[in-house]
């Protein structure tokens, strides 16, 4: 399933992110260290919404996700190239702001689909939800981060480090449900059924 490989690719890059940008902070090559956050932005919103966008159904929407997509490379682009490395707080705001978006829509076109069973049985349902509870509960943190002193970004930063949690917990409990779904799935492929009339 693509998802799933796009959300190992998704957590690979998020670990290395932190542990590379961790240890510039520490080695003091703060620039170096705002420059892999600021390409782990581009890397994230372009794995979310992809994994989004191959979700969805409808191809007007998808077409809107590819001009949006397209408009904040753009504005990525052209903010690390007209400023000095830094958080760039706009970048990550803007990402946010459609990621959830493209979530919210994800989930609307989801209850109009009739079908028998509960839309949380489905691993997608879990992955979207950690996708949108993180980028929810860290949007207003990362849209203020520019102004934060170093000493106040450190105290908030728990917010961060619980939603990651929170996060990771839901994309666990999505690739426990393919398991499930996959397991129910063969013993009834592999069980006979006997009617008599």
């Amino acid at each position: 399933m693509k998802s799933f490989f796009i959300i190992t690719s998704y957590s690979i890059a998020s670990f290395a992110s932190d542990q590379i940008s961790g240890w510039l902070f520490v080695i003091d090559r703060s620039s170096a260290a705002y420059s892999v956050q600021n390409a782990f932005t581009l890397i994230e919103y372009s794995l979310f919404a992809l994994l989004i966008y191959l979700e969805i159904h409808n191809k007007r929407v998808k077409k809107i996700v590819l001009f949006l997509s397209f408009s904040f490379y753009c504005t990525c682009i052209y903010n690390y190239i007209s400023s000095p490395p830094h958080f760039d707080s706009l970048n990550v705001t803007l990402e946010s702001i459609l990621i959830i978006a493209y979530c919210i829509y994800f989930f609307f076109e989801q209850i109009n689909i009739p079908r028998i069973t509960f839309i949380y049985a489905f691993p997608q349902f879990w992955i979207t939800a950690g996708i949108l509870i993180y980028l929810a509960s860290t949007f207003f943190l990362f849209m203020q981060a520019d102004s934060l002193t170093r000493e106040a970004r450190r105290g908030y930063w728990i917010i961060a480090i619980l939603s990651q949690i929170i996060r990771n917990v839901l994309f666990i409990i999505a690739f426990l449900t393919k398991k499930h779904k996959e397991n129910s799935l063969d013993k009834f492929d592999n069980q006979s059924i006997y009617t008599e009339f």
